[in-house]
């Protein structure tokens, strides 16, 4: 069976415009998901996008909802930083206890593992903000006691 130059050419260059295609839209869905995650995870974010969810209010109830928000806002992160001091607690004593396991080089791999996770060291994922972009009350950007610890 003889291969026809001209079809086999038409094949592979819809194949490689349908393949661009795709990967050019892929690329347009997932800057668009990034974009709407960093909004949420910005500066009251969270926040917002629970008000533009429910919709229109009067003045009087937006009032009202925007303080419950608040509040709420103000009790989940606090569980939150808790949580994360605990894990953070947790990961220490992982690490004292494989220190004395592990090769010099394999404590410097696990290391760096640790310091890679979107929550290692209690950050918030992708390095954004707190959750509901509240300001942090000791001052420091995410809340985590080990923001600047050597890793």
């Amino acid at each position: 069976m003889k291969l026809e130059p001209k079809p086999a050419l038409v094949v592979i260059g819809t194949l490689l415009i349908g393949m661009a295609l795709g990967a050019l839209l892929l690329s347009v869905v997932m800057r668009f998901r990034m974009e709407r995650l960093h909004h949420m995870m910005g500066h009251g974010g969270f926040q917002q996008s629970l008000i533009e969810a429910i919709g229109p209010m009067n003045d009087t109830q937006r009032t009202a909802v925007e303080e419950e928000i608040r509040q709420s806002s103000v009790r989940i992160d606090s569980t939150m930083n808790a949580s994360r001091g605990q894990i953070d607690a947790m990961i220490d004593s992982m690490n004292v206890r494989l220190d004395s396991l592990l090769t010099p080089e394999q404590r410097t791999r696990l290391h760096q593992e640790i310091g890679r996770r979107p929550h290692g060291r209690g950050g918030p994922p992708f390095g954004g903000p707190r959750f509901g972009g509240l300001p942090p009350p000791d001052g420091r950007h995410n809340g985590s006691p080990h923001e600047h610890d050597e890793r």
